[in-house]
């Protein structure tokens, strides 16, 4: 089974990470979830799965999309973004902490997390498009380079990445872009 696999970080969302449980995009989001769809369109035909995390942001940012090809947008909760163990208002200290570790320190429910995603990712063939957020990327790209870092990219809002599937390994073909602002 092989398929393309492109994975999109959602568009701007209108709080920051740890200020609202699941905040929607922002006006700069929409922009950014229509430039996603102008840029997919162009690669895809109506044969392609579009599948979503949960989240108001990912949801939103599939919408383009699913319009443009008229496909139906499957949610999935293993493409949610991680969750922290934290309470809303510590989030953002416990993200940064997160973000100098490793995969194998984690606790299981985090490696369980993880592992499901992987898991789902390798069934999927043909085209699918994946709206996303920012660790499950970091997942993804750490696994196809062989890395247990828990950060190991930046992925910027409305970024692409591209990755092959054979049902068993990742094949990376293009990372989407980098945020231009540091995370400390």
């Amino acid at each position: 089974m092989t398929g393309t696999l492109f994975l999109v970080r959602h568009g701007e969302a209108k709080s920051e990470w740890g200020q609202e449980p699941d905040p929607g995009l922002s006006e700069r989001g929409r922009l950014q979830a229509t430039a996603v769809s102008d840029k997919l369109v162009s690669l895809l035909d109506t044969e392609v799965n579009i599948v979503s995390s949960p989240l108001l942001r990912a949801r939103q940012t599939a919408v383009p999309l699913a319009a443009a090809l008229g496909v139906v947008v499957e949610i999935d909760n293993r493409f949610r973004e991680i969750e922290a163990p934290t309470a809303l208002s510590e989030r953002q200290a416990w993200i940064k902490e997160f973000s100098k570790q490793t995969w194998d320190s984690q606790s299981g429910s985090l490696r369980e997390w993880r592992l499901r995603a992987m898991e789902r990712l390798l069934k999927f063939s043909g085209h699918t498009v994946i709206f996303t957020h920012f660790m499950i990327l970091n997942v993804v790209v750490g696994y196809a380079a062989g890395r247990l870092e828990t950060l190991c990219f930046l992925p910027d809002n409305g970024s692409i990445t591209q990755l092959q599937s054979d049902g068993e390994t990742f094949r990376l073909i293009s990372l989407g872009d980098e945020l231009q602002t540091v995370v400390n």
